[in-house]
């Protein structure tokens, strides 16, 4: 111990000194004095710690710059290297400890914050005197998944649904599954139908559906009338709209729907 300072570690942890200090004049006049332990000041690691949240990086970055300075301190002082390999253990075990705590903790948000609520969509003026209305209501009222199958009967889609097609209709009651010929396409916004038809034990029978039904679970397309690619057989395109004629005509309707059950 010197005659000015002194310094006494603690045998539980290496990292924490106990400093306390001598007046320079006790050696001299003999007199007695109190010497009171300062508390351990916590290493840098340790009051990066206590402060605000780091990253993983900046944590890797603060015990890589401690080893690698205590490595220093201990080669320059003679110390076996099983000592520098202890040391470098323990700091890469702090590392790892470190990294885990900083990743595992949640962001501190405040629960007294107040979120609010994001503003309403303005209705456009045209609308509020009538106009445009019918156009309006389905797109806001109706699902996504109707959205589409309604716009694959427009006649401006690339892959639209033409009168010719086979299709096949999906709903949630009994029948479950109907495949048959268009016969028409009524275009009516949200109420827009079509009528298939099939023979079925030499009987013919036509069914209606409604696109924006909730009974309508699925439309898929066998074969496209008309059709250069997408979903199913491109089939040949049907001069009329209205393909009424196929109820006098039960092998036309055999050759639209040949190969397909």
């Amino acid at each position: 111990m010197s005659e000015g300072q002194g310094e006494e570690r603690n045998s539980g942890s290496r990292d924490t000194p106990h400093t306390f200090t001598i007046p320079p004049r006790s050696v001299a006049s003999g007199r007695v004095y109190r010497v009171q332990a300062s508390k351990p000041r916590a290493t840098r690691l340790q009051r990066l710690r206590n402060s605000t949240l780091l990253s993983s990086a900046q944590l890797a970055a603060t015990v890589l710059t401690t080893t690698t300075t205590r490595l220093w301190l201990f080669a320059s002082s003679g110390v076996g290297s099983h000592t520098m390999l202890n040391v470098f253990r323990r700091c890469a075990r702090r590392l790892m400890s470190t990294a885990t705590e900083a990743s595992s903790s949640a962001y501190p948000f405040s629960k007294v914050a107040v979120i609010p609520p994001p503003p309403p969509v303005p209705t456009p003026e045209p609308v509020k005197f009538g106009k445009g209305l019918m156009a309006y209501l389905p797109q806001r009222t109706l699902p996504q998944h109707k959205l589409d199958l309604l716009a694959r009967f427009n006649k401006r889609h690339p892959e639209r649904i033409m009168p010719g097609s086979v299709l096949q209709v999906t709903t949630n009651h009994a029948p479950s599954s109907f495949t048959g010929v268009v016969l028409s396409i009524r275009r009516r916004g949200a109420d827009t139908s079509f009528v298939l038809r099939n023979v079925i034990n030499r009987t013919g029978v036509e069914v209606q559906f409604f696109v924006c039904s909730p009974h309508v679970k699925d439309i898929k397309v066998l074969m496209r009338a008309g059709g250069k690619g997408g979903e199913g057989r491109v089939g040949r395109r049907m001069r009329r709209a209205k393909l009424f004629y196929l109820r006098d005509s039960p092998e036309k309707m055999t050759a639209i729907s040949a190969g397909l059950r």
